[in-house]
């Protein structure tokens, strides 16, 4: 299992905790949030410019798909564990699986040039988004202990 507590709890479907995080996120943090969904946009852009993905539909439409198949890969199993005789796969399953739906859904390229010319751009937009949400993390772990 990932060493992240977040990363972890996404990995394994703990909705209950995601749910918090999300609701604490938006009342406390509704500019992060929003740069959180700004380079989700920019991401696909630099896949879409690099052609990494399909370009037949709108990065919008691209974006919505992406988070309905996350959002379902989180909340899937906790709905489907209620039923009788299911048996919950393996965290390798579920991200193969996953893996799986994302490709389909928005394509791949195989083109490794391609790859490695749009990873200094990708790497840049989530180095600077990890650092901004590492500071509001500092941010309200500061302010929580001076309350």
């Amino acid at each position: 299992m990932h060493e992240s507590p977040i990363i972890a709890t996404v990995v394994t479907g703990r909705t209950e905790i995601l749910g918090s995080l999300a609701r604490a996120a938006a009342e406390y943090s509704a500019k992060l949030v929003e740069r959180q969904h700004t380079t989700t946009g920019s991401y696909f852009d630099v896949l879409r410019d690099h052609r990494l993905i399909r370009t037949d539909r709108s990065r919008a439409d691209q974006v919505y798909a992406y988070s309905s198949i996350l959002t379902g890969f989180l909340v899937a199993e906790p709905l489907l564990a209620e039923h009788p005789g299911f048996t919950p796969p393996t965290v390798d399953h579920h991200a193969d699986v996953l893996a799986d739906a994302i490709r389909s859904t928005l394509g791949e390229s195989d083109d490794d040039g391609t790859l490695h010319a749009a990873w200094p751009k990708v790497a840049a937009l989530f180095e600077n988004l990890a650092r901004d949400f590492r500071a509001e993390v500092d941010r309200y772990t500061h302010a929580t202990r001076d309350t």
